[in-house]
């Protein structure tokens, strides 16, 4: 399972801890657990469309430098910059296939790096 569907699986379950909340007459509770889905979903959105440098794209893609810029002079990811200054979407980010978790995703930890990379240094 790769992060992107952990986070889902955290949204979901804060969206059903909120329709808990509410069948437990818990409007308060219910309404922050909703605020939190809402404002994690639009975090993953404003990550997903970060644009990234080359070597800002190899670091998070697990190719190298050379690869990506292969794959934009070749239209296989869509160059989201200029010429000769490119950038890659995020969302357009190639990933290499890496070693699958023997414990699993964390959802938790995978929500904490989208926010921790969304802080103003």
């Amino acid at each position: 399972m790769n992060p992107a569907s952990g986070i889902a699986e955290l949204l979901a379950k804060w969206e059903d801890d909120a329709s808990a909340l509410e069948r437990y007459s818990d409007a308060r509770g219910a309404a922050v657990c909703r605020l939190h889905a809402a404002e994690l979903g639009e975090a993953i959105r404003a990550s997903q469309d970060e644009l990234l440098t080359i070597a800002e794209s190899a670091r998070e893609s697990g190719y190298s430098e050379d690869h990506i810029r292969h794959l934009i002079a070749n239209d296989r990811v869509p160059n989201s910059g200029k010429k000769g200054a490119p950038r890659i979407r995020r969302a357009n980010l190639p990933i290499k296939a890496r070693a699958r978790s023997v414990t699993g995703p964390n959802p938790q930890a995978a929500a904490a790096a989208i926010l921790q990379r969304r802080q103003p240094e």
